[in-house]
Parts: C-alpha cells; structure tokens; sequence
C-alpha cells in the first residue's frame, strides 16, 4: 500500500486523516479521545490553525483545516497532538510500541460545495459505524459546535468555515449544514474514498491549479473525474475499493451529492 501523502501547499484548506496503528481501536476509551482533542486545543492556539471541522472515532481521526503561513504548522500542529496522546497512552496502559500509522494522509479540498460535502462526510462518520443515530450525540465532532451546541472543547474556526463557504452569517450556515446533512443521510451506507485516499478534490479547475503548483511531484499523479469534481490520485491502486456507486459521484450522475439542492445560498 502507498504511504499517505503530504503535500502542503500555504493558502490551501486540508482534510486530514489519520489512524491507529493496525487500525485498532486505540481511541475506544474517552479519557482517550478528550486528552486528543485537549492536546488538538493546544496545538490550534501554538501554531495558530484554522480548524474548519473534526471528528475523533474509536480507531482514526478526521480534521480539515487551513495551512495558513508557514504552511509546515500543520505538521507541527499533528505532531503535537498525536505524538502526545500516544505517549500519554502508553504511559497510562505500560505499553509500547506505535500508536497511530507511520503517516497521515492530507487532501487538499475545495472551498463551497466541496468543503461542505467533506464537512457533512465527516459528521457522518459515527452514523456510518452504527455508533450514533445523529451527529448531535457524538461530543468528539465538529458537528455539535457548529449547530451551536455546548461544546467542552471548542476548535471550530467559524469565520473561516463561513469565508470558505461564502456565507455571511452563522444562522444561515446552520440553516444550509442542517439541510445538506439530512440529503447526505439518505446515502449514509456509502464510503466516498475520494474524500480519504486523494491529494485534491474539486472542480477541474482547482485541481489542476494544485497539481500544477506541486512541481515534480503533481506530474507523476493523475486526475480523474468530470462535471462537478475531479480528483488528484497516486495511483489506480488506490481507487479498486470503489463501489460502482459511488464512482457515479465522478460521472456526472451526481443527482444526490452535488445537484442544485445543495447550493449556499440560503433558502
């Protein structure tokens, strides 16, 4: 399997996603995923990231944030938090070994319709997994402080989610997040892979522009997709797991997740 790239480029909003090591379930137990989130707060206010949303599950993580300038605090930033949490984790239950796989994987996202969708797709994570039945009852997300919901640890940068969004105010963020998510349910039971295992999802346009700004290493990716979005990929290799429906997102056929009834402008 390839190793999880990290391409950051400053300017650009990233999907991050790291997981445990074997993919076990090292963040089951919640002092676990509280002293993550503790040490995401720290790393936010010391090298001064724009967290657009998050959610921690029991065996992986997920963060979509801005790389700003210097671009290389997002990797600080990471390492803060997950380097910390693992130790912590080993002290506490006398273990050693690794925590978190080798490399976190960053997808460089769109602004608008994209970043919404990717922002929903995480929200839905703990509802794909059985765990939750609403984003609203998984204190470890983004979701709850977007709604404006009590949160423990607050890490949403809700100026920059409406910057990027192109929306004007937090009644009609919430208005439209509400809207999108109950569309997105109805497709719950599928996994889009483009949002994970990619190095850019977007229009056509932005995707190029990314590829072309990665030099050396954005000409020996591919692009695929047409219509609303495109992606930036390794390698076929990558893409085999795709179900047939889900490859209807990059054909055109989008009716559900990127049709007219998800524009920004407030209904």
């Amino acid at each position: 399997m390839p190793r999880a790239n990290r391409n950051f480029l400053p300017g650009y909003l990233y999907h991050i996603t790291h997981r445990c090591h074997n993919r076990s379930f090292l963040l089951e137990s919640e002092w676990t995923r509280q002293r993550y989130l503790e040490w995401l707060v720290e790393a936010q206010s010391r090298f001064k990231l724009a967290i657009l949303n998050y959610t921690v599950t029991m065996n992986h993580i997920h963060l979509i944030l801005s790389s700003g300038s210097p671009s290389e605090n997002i990797a600080k930033g990471m390492q803060l938090a997950a380097g910390q949490t693992a130790r912590e984790f080993n002290q506490n239950q006398d273990r050693t070994g690794a925590f978190w796989e080798d490399r976190y994987h960053a997808t460089a996202i769109d602004s608008e319709n994209y970043l919404l969708n990717c922002m929903i797709y995480i929200d839905l994570n703990m509802i794909r997994a059985g765990v939750i039945n609403n984003p609203m009852e998984w204190p470890y997300g983004g979701f709850r402080e977007i709604m404006g919901g009590r949160v423990d640890y607050p890490l949403i940068a809700m100026e920059a989610v409406m910057r990027n969004l192109h929306i004007s105010d937090v009644s009609s963020l919430q208005n439209i997040y509400s809207q999108v998510l109950q569309q997105q349910l109805r497709r719950i039971s599928l996994r889009e892979a483009f949002w994970t295992e990619s190095l850019a999802v977007g229009s056509e346009a932005y995707v190029k522009g990314y590829q072309g700004k990665l030099g050396s290493r954005g000409r020996r990716r591919e692009i695929i997709g047409e219509a609303e979005v495109s992606v930036l990929r390794d390698s076929k290799g990558v893409y085999q797991t795709w179900m047939p429906a889900e490859m209807m997102v990059l054909s055109g056929q989008n009716d559900i997740f990127f049709d007219e009834s998800h524009s920004l402008n407030p209904v």
